[in-house]
């Protein structure tokens, strides 16, 4: 049923940008290049995205790290034609200056020169028409003048290669690029960092005075920075392009990491040099720094590697790391001297926001560590294999969890490893002892309990026995995908008889086309996850193995073998926010709920507390997801603040709480969305002149039988009525309808309506009501358009309904 759209009398508050996404220009940041920096280096970056003019400022979580923006600009490509040619011409000029300085000869005049010629006498033409108005010569004027732009940033002081790179950006063939509004405008960044800033990956937020972006990856580390320098598709160091020598270049000294772009087609090449015996780890960082690509399939920018000797013969290859698209070579070099590293997309794509770092040296990199895990409180330590490692264990930091992932990593001499991810529970922990590939050498297990284990090689399989019970539910969960094991687990439960009881190869939990997993970057929902009832009394055998025959070293597993245990985690569906002090931001709570658990959770606020509320904060039982909104404080000075949630509910009479956790909903690929995890909620209160009146919602939850309306009153002072305003239900089930509003003497009062046919099976959750303005926008001469444009003007608090 389509919903009613009515006329909202009263001013409504003023809200952010959040799960409706309606026509508000929330600032949007593709990519940021280069996506890192050294310590103790100050650098300019270029951001890539929408609605970047008016970038206030540049928020970056943790401490060591501040970042400045300075000049907005837009694509080249897409200024005019004659700009265009003004530009080039001064990357030519400043390219034959730099020529002359290195061969002593003054270039000849090329087809660039007559081209700019042309553009001048065409200005010289338009300026000298009589009767032009100053109006009119001014507009002359700026039409034939180069704009401010982040690529012209010290150009004068740039050499002959880096006048060559920028050119190359600036003349990149048209036709083979693909347009895309998300990255279309440009922002120059100033980015300090501290020399004792902490390395690894940061979360960098870009604030306007409308909205805050999405968290984009920034990494902080020790080694030196090299950009690339173009054009490097063929050699890294290029003699001369064309007839045109260039001055020698000395190839990069390691250790280093390599920063560059890939564009349609292309291919980027770095020289270094390294010596015989070295242990290099050669480790790409592409999906990492932007996991989701709403418009490219996979979904990702998948990189390669490959290596050359001085020769040209490839040494070295790989497009990835086990199940990681982001590919990592370990390379012992067999003999001293230079060598040449590649990289490019798999099938050839690129965009600016294909951004790549590379990290080549000697630094320490584990490949896997075993076990994956240990019993809460309990001191433990895992055996770490890879290069370079400094020791051969990790002690594990096995304090209370609560259902969360923890990461270790690997520090030698101020260099850091990768983190790889373990889990801590509470309950009895075993390993595995070795032969245990068939029933009669099945490992006797008494539950509850974790197996920690590995599939050791090619065609294994490990089989453990129990004994059970008629009528009793056992629950089987594998650990392994999650915890950056390659094992694609299948799990089997047979009877002694052998015969098959229950069979689970991938576990997946979605809604809709949006993926639900702890880590929000798996693609592969590798892990095996089931439940099964005993049918008789007597010994039952659980066997795991890799369901592509594969195996090693690395192919460890938790197994949990045990009765069901309910649980939950939860996530929200945005981690940036801005609303006016007064206003409320909309975002939805998602619950991953765990062994059967089916029970309400509440949602609550932890901090702050004073003068935030939160709104319609239960997950009815049954139901995985629910809007909430969350009403600011009035009349405070603008400010950031990092809102805490938290979940409980009642499981088998215990009280179980679990914090919520920040996410963003990305999609990839055009249809599928995963909840990606950030650090923080990050949420900007702007303080205005006028208070936005505070809105209540009386007599909630409203409850309702099929077919039954019910008028709901909304609170509120009393304002001039906006009739260009209207109200529609967002994110809510067909079958409900608002109509009859009307201004009583407590505020608003509307009708709400349950159809008899669309809710007969109910309803239990929020309404999320947004108001939407429309306007008719005036063209450059004041003419009003014919057709009206919307844009959001926020949420009313969350509207508690049963439908029963």
């Amino acid at each position: 049923m389509l919903k009613k759209i009515i006329l909202l009398t009263f001013v409504l508050v003023i809200g952010n940008y959040a799960m409706a996404q309606s026509a508000d220009r929330k600032v949007n940041v593709g990519y940021v290049y280069p996506a890192g920096g050294q310590q103790g280096t100050t650098l300019t970056a270029i951001a890539g995205g929408q609605y970047l003019r008016g970038t206030s400022e540049v928020l970056v979580s943790g401490e060591g790290v501040t970042v400045k923006a300075t000049i907005f600009g837009k694509p080249v490509r897409s200024i005019n034609g004659e700009k265009r040619q003004l530009l080039i011409k001064k990357f030519n000029d400043l390219r034959k200056k730099r020529i002359a300085e290195f061969t002593g000869k003054e270039p000849e005049s090329d087809k660039n020169d007559k081209r700019y010629e042309a553009v001048l006498k065409k200005m010289e033409k338009e300026l000298s028409e009589p009767g032009l108005t100053e109006k009119e010569r001014k507009k002359i004027e700026e039409y034939y003048t180069v704009p401010e732009h982040p690529y012209l940033e010290g150009i004068e002081d740039m050499s002959l290669r880096e006048l060559e790179h920028i050119r190359s950006i600036v003349t990149f063939p048209r036709e083979k690029t693909q347009d895309n509004r998300q990255i279309g405008e440009f922002m120059q960044l100033e980015i300090q960092i501290d020399k004792d800033a902490k390395p690894g990956p940061r979360e960098m937020r870009f604030v306007t005075s409308t909205s805050i972006s999405d968290p984009i990856i920034f990494q902080v580390d020790t080694f030196q920075e090299v950009k690339e320098l173009e054009p490097n598709n063929k050699t890294a160091i290029p003699e001369k392009i064309g007839k045109t020598p260039l001055p020698p270049m000395a190839a990069v000294k390691l250790p280093a990491v390599l920063n560059g772009q890939i564009m349609p087609g292309d291919i980027d090449r770095f020289r270094f040099k390294a010596e015989k015996g070295q242990k290099l780890v050669i480790e790409a960082y592409a999906r990492t720094l932007i996991p989701y690509l709403a418009d490219a399939v996979p979904g990702w920018f998948q990189a390669t590697l490959a290596l050359y000797d001085a020769k040209g013969k490839e040494v070295a290859y790989t497009d990835d790391f086990m199940f990681n698209p982001d590919p990592v070579l370990m390379f012992e070099v067999p003999y001293s001297g230079e060598y040449e590293l590649e990289i490019h997309d798999s099938i050839y794509r690129g965009r600016e926001d294909f951004v790549y770092r590379v990290k080549v040296g000697e630094q320490p990199f584990i490949t896997s560590i075993f076990p994956l895990g240990a019993e809460e409180g309990k001191q433990a330590e895992a055996v770490v294999h890879g290069w370079n490692l400094p020791v051969e264990k990790i002690a594990l930091d096995t304090s209370i969890a609560d259902g969360q992932i923890k990461h270790i990593c690997c520090n030698r001499e101020n260099e850091f490893s990768n983190c790889m991810s373990y889990c801590v529970s509470d309950m009895p922990e075993v390993f595995e002892k070795g032969s245990n590939n068939s029933q009669d050498k099945a490992e006797q297990v008494s539950m509850p309990v974790i197996v920690n284990g590995r599939i050791e090689e090619s065609g294994d399989r490990d089989v453990f026995r129990f004994n059970g019970k008629a009528g009793e539910k056992i629950a089987f969960e594998v650990m392994g995908r999650r915890l950056n094991s390659p094992i694609d687990s299948i799990i089997k439960l047979t009877d002694k008889e052998g015969k098959i009881i229950a069979v689970n190869d991938d576990y997946v939990e979605k809604d809709q086309h949006l993926y639900l997993d702890a880590t929000g970057l798996t693609t592969h929902h590798a892990d095996s996850i089931m439940t099964a009832e005993l049918p008789t009394d007597g010994q039952y055998y659980i066997e795991i193995a890799d369901s592509q025959n594969k195996g090693g070293i690395d192919y460890g597993y938790r197994l949990r073998i045990s009765e069901p245990r309910p649980d939950f985690s939860l996530r929200t569906n945005i981690s940036s926010a801005r609303v006016d002090a007064g206003g409320i931001a909309a975002f939805t709570v998602y619950a991953m709920r765990k062994d059967g658990f089916d029970g309400e959770i509440n949602i609550e606020l932890k901090s702050p507390k004073q003068g935030f509320q939160l709104t319609g904060g239960v997950i009815p039982a049954g139901c995985d997801k629910v809007c909430v909104t969350m009403s600011t404080p009035q009349m405070r000075p603008t400010q950031i603040y990092n809102p805490e949630l938290i979940g409980w509910a009642k499981v088998e009479d215990k009280m179980v709480i679990r914090q919520v956790m920040p996410a963003d909903d990305s999609m990839q690929a055009f249809l599928y969305r995963h909840l990606v995890p950030a650090e923080d909620f990050t949420l900007q209160v702007i303080k205005r002149k006028w208070p936005i009146p505070p809105v209540e919602i009386l007599d909630t939850p409203i409850e309702l039988t099929p077919g039954e309306s019910k008028v709901v009153i909304a609170k509120t002072q009393k304002r001039a009525v906006l009739d260009e305003i209207k109200l529609q239900l967002r994110e809510n089930p067909d079958g409900l309808t608002i109509s009859d509003v009307k201004v009583v003497k407590q505020g608003l009062a509307f009708k709400l309506t349950a159809d008899a046919d669309e809710m007969k099976d109910g309803f239990q959750g929020n309404l999320l009501i947004e108001g939407i303005r429309e306007y008719y926008p005036k063209d450059k001469d004041g003419k009003a358009a014919k057709t009206a444009k919307t844009y959001s003007m926020g949420y009313l608090p969350a509207v508690p309904v049963r439908v029963k």
